[in-house]
């Protein structure tokens, strides 16, 4: 998610690039708007309430701030007043904080507690954004934590608003007072406003399919599917088939653009971190070939570290960019 400025006049504004140019574009939320979210969110989750709350993420992105912060009016919650990062800090501080926590957290930190091996105390129930959660690495966090993994979608303009148990549900409800339009084949969500003033109508830029009452499935995005030779497949579906192998710990599939000099097509490129004791490139390679046509092998596997992830754990197309030259540069 994109950095969060504060104004003089108590306006939260977003600051995010879009098209090829990346031209500035700022998204404005007024603070009554987010508690205003805050609390419809809440109220979904009042079970919750008088929680102790954990943050893997920042406050000043979006799903930190209407999670960490926000959330904590309406559900009476306690705050830890820093974030945790690796698996070890988040047992140390869930440790601390006892029963009555809850985590709030990305894809890529529960899957870095799952593969840490660490015995992780049962609290009140994990809460993730910001990337696809897999059903698998849901039921593992479950059993992990021996509490109920909640997924939200939403984005910087709406916020969040919808939810479903990952583990167990495929489609999404729809928090309180949201609805999802179809216009023109585009569509939009229609946020019902606390005081009376007209609804606020928010382009959603996924495919939204089988909308009945409050519930509703994502279809794929279309910036998820790549061509390569005339071929087709979903990097999420990429990525999730490599991350399913024991031992990976991270992993990001690059597909670079065509350069102008050359016909021939470009091959993805794979960045992975994992446990050699436990998996190979030959390995990676056979599991893809078992899901995809051959074609989506990667070119090109970089064994790394850790990847270039942001506060709230993404990978954007130019860190991936800048570590393929670096990993070039360095062979």
């Amino acid at each position: 998610m994109p950095p969060l400025l504060i104004n003089p006049d108590g306006i939260a504004v977003h600051l995010s690039t879009s098209g090829s140019s990346g031209t500035p574009t700022l998204h404005a939320m007024s603070w009554r708007r987010l508690l205003t979210l805050a609390q419809t969110t809440a109220q979904h989750f009042k079970h919750w309430q008088g929680s102790t709350i954990l943050a893997t993420v920042p406050s000043q992105h979006m799903y930190g701030l209407e999670h960490r912060l926000f959330w904590a009016l309406p559900l009476q919650a306690n705050v830890h007043d820093q974030m945790a990062q690796l698996p070890s800090d988040i047992l140390k501080r869930l440790s601390q904080l006892g029963t009555d926590s809850i985590l709030i957290t990305t894809p890529f930190h529960l899957n870095a507690c799952v593969q840490s091996g660490l015995n992780f105390p049962n609290i009140r129930g994990v809460l993730s954004a910001t990337a696809p959660l897999s059903q698998n690495l849901a039921k593992h966090v479950e059993a992990l934590f021996k509490a109920p993994v909640y997924e939200i979608y939403g984005s910087t303009e709406t916020g969040a608003i919808a939810t479903r148990q990952a583990a167990y549900e495929q489609d999404w409800q729809l928090f309180s007072g949201r609805s999802i339009i179809k216009k023109a084949q585009r569509f939009y969500l229609s946020q019902t406003q606390s005081d009376g003033s007209p609804n606020i109508l928010t382009e959603l830029h996924d495919t939204i399919e089988n909308i009945t009452d409050n519930r509703f499935t994502l279809g794929p995005r279309s910036n998820d599917l790549i061509k390569v030779a005339g071929k087709r497949a979903s990097l999420a579906e990429l990525h999730h088939t490599v991350k399913e192998i024991s031992g990976i710990k991270d992993a990001a599939f690059y597909l670079p653009e065509q350069e102008s000099h050359t016909k021939l097509y470009q091959r993805l490129i794979l960045f992975v971190c994992f446990d050699e004791k436990l998996v190979t490139t030959t390995m990676i390679k056979q599991k893809i070939k078992q899901y995809f046509d051959p074609i989506f092998v990667p070119k090109e596997i970089y064994k790394l570290e850790e990847l270039p992830r942001n506060e709230v754990s993404k990978l954007t197309l130019s860190s991936l960019k800048e570590l393929l030259e670096r990993c070039r540069h360095e062979i």
